[in-house]
């Protein structure tokens, strides 16, 4: 049976996508601002989101990062 996945916008998901980028990105020193946290939850949970910022605020981790973490957790999701 294979297990559900997490609801990433709670406290839970927020640690496991930070987890997944910290193991695939680790020479990334300043990981995932809030914002771009709330943003890459909010996109695992099939949510719809604008993000309208400005150039160098990191909008491209914003759409790049939640296929990682989908890529990665799938490989083992009950761990």
């Amino acid at each position: 049976m294979m297990a559900q996945p997490p609801h990433w916008q709670d406290t839970e998901g927020h640690d496991m996508i930070n987890t997944i980028v910290k193991k695939l990105i680790p020479n990334w020193m300043n990981r995932l601002h809030v914002v771009q946290l709330e943003l890459v939850s909010a996109i695992l949970d099939r949510k719809s989101i604008l993000c309208c910022t400005a150039t160098g605020d990191g909008k491209s981790a914003v759409f790049s990062v939640p296929t990682l973490v989908l890529l990665e957790y799938n490989k083992c999701p009950e761990a």
